[in-house]
């Protein structure tokens, strides 16, 4: 019953619990009548009454609580397998559904449901909001304090992960005005063996870490985020298919090498590497 008011506006429980009321007047002279043998049939109509006011906001509930449940399912979906783009599919589908619904900013059920689906979908920023919205009606929630948890440790680890990407970048160029300086390869290598994705990243990013690896000696794993990026269903960098041959044949990696041999890495190293790609590297661009 508490779950079902949740999902309703005041003047709704309002009108339900003014429902039950009517109804337990109306069965109390029903029970009187039949008692005093009297004729029930002017009565009955009245029973209307009683169950339009509970039936509407009833259903009303179970409706954006139907919502409510299939967009915390598919939150969950898209979170655990962000390469799922059918669930994202269908979750910017609902989540669009209940944007428009009337209710979403009186209902701290419903607020946080858009919440878990603007995480699942990266966009912290919206998601911070849904989740003050939710907090401010209500702030003692333990669902409410869990998911701060989580999209804060999410947005940690977005600004960790892009200033490491323009770390990477920074020394990309370095290297590009000091070809053969090691000392630049060490920290870009040392960045990438440190770096955690969050789960989206854009294609621009996707790009640096690519070059970055592939100025490291580890062309496959370049050529594996190159392949990654030129399947995906979002915007993408200009001439990538370029840069992807350039560094298939090693010209890219040239420019920063120009008195030294390009660095192949070692066995070891490629399957540390290739480790780090799956953990690191995800399946959709932003």
């Amino acid at each position: 019953m508490n779950h079902l008011f949740d999902n309703m506006l005041p003047r709704e429980v309002a009108f339900f619990i003014m429902g039950i009321a009517v109804f337990l007047v109306l069965l109390f002279l029903l029970v009187w009548i039949v008692m005093k043998k009297g004729a029930v049939n002017n009565l009955l109509p009245f029973f209307l009454i009683p169950v339009i006011m509970v039936g509407y906001p009833t259903i009303k509930s179970i409706s954006i609580g139907g919502i409510v449940i299939q967009m915390n399912n598919l939150a969950a979906a898209v979170s655990n397998n962000p390469a799922d783009t059918a669930s994202a599919k269908n979750l910017e589908q609902k989540l669009a559904q209940l944007k428009n619904n009337s209710r979403l900013y009186q209902n701290s059920n419903a607020l946080l449901a858009v919440t878990k689906a603007q995480i699942a979908l990266g966009r912290y920023d919206s998601a911070s909001v849904y989740l003050n919205k939710a907090e401010k009606i209500n702030p003692r929630s333990e669902e409410v304090a869990a998911t701060r948890v989580n999209l804060e440790n999410k947005i940690v680890i977005k600004e960790k992960f892009t200033r490491s990407v323009d770390a990477l970048n920074s020394h990309i160029e370095q290297l590009k005005q000091s070809p053969g300086d090691m000392q630049a390869v060490n920290r870009i290598e040392k960045i990438l063996s440190d770096l955690q994705a969050p789960v989206y990243i854009t294609p621009d990013e996707a790009v640096i870490i690519a070059k970055s690896y592939a100025i490291t000696g580890n062309r496959e794993q370049s050529l594996q985020i190159m392949d990654k990026l030129n399947t995906s269903t979002g915007s993408q960098p200009d001439n990538t298919n370029n840069l992807k041959d350039s560094i298939r044949n090693k010209t890219y990696q040239a420019q920063f090498f120009k008195h030294a041999t390009v660095p192949e890495a070692s066995p070891a190293s490629v399957l540390q590497n290739k480790d780090l790609l799956n953990k690191t590297i995800i399946s959709r661009f932003r």
